[in-house]
């Protein structure tokens, strides 16, 4: 029973600690086979495809991505298998970030990026004031 109440406070304290900053981000797990893409839930009620690494599918994948509003994509991937993926989402004009999970400095400077649009424009609102 204690159990299950700390499992609660927990998850409401969690939900309350990660505001979405960039709504208009995906991110892409790069596999050899499939590629995952997780966008936000209140973009589509399918937040969550894996898409075949064929041109094909990576095509179909840049134009959900387009048609739902990303502007900012970040990609995990150790292998090469990211590249014409990178290519096909810069060339539609989003903005493309690689992130190799085994360099943390990496992520952190992924996440600043994502949020750096926020940040600019909270400093403007300060400056105006």
């Amino acid at each position: 029973m204690k159990r299950k109440e700390n499992q609660k406070k927990k998850n409401l304290r969690i939900k309350g600690h990660l505001d979405c900053v960039n709504l208009f981000a995906a991110g892409i797990d790069i596999g050899s086979i499939s590629h995952f893409v997780a966008v936000p839930m209140e973009l589509d009620d399918q937040y969550v495809r894996e898409y075949p690494c064929f041109t094909k599918d990576l095509i179909n994948l840049a134009d959900w991505l387009i048609q739902i509003g990303i502007q900012t994509v970040a990609m995990e991937s150790t292998g090469v298998y990211w590249i014409p993926l990178y290519e096909i989402l810069e060339e539609r004009g989003l903005k493309v970030l690689l992130v190799n999970q085994q360099f943390p400095l990496t992520t952190l400077l992924i996440i600043l990026c994502l949020i750096w649009d926020k940040i600019i424009q909270l400093s403007q609102q300060i400056v105006s004031l």
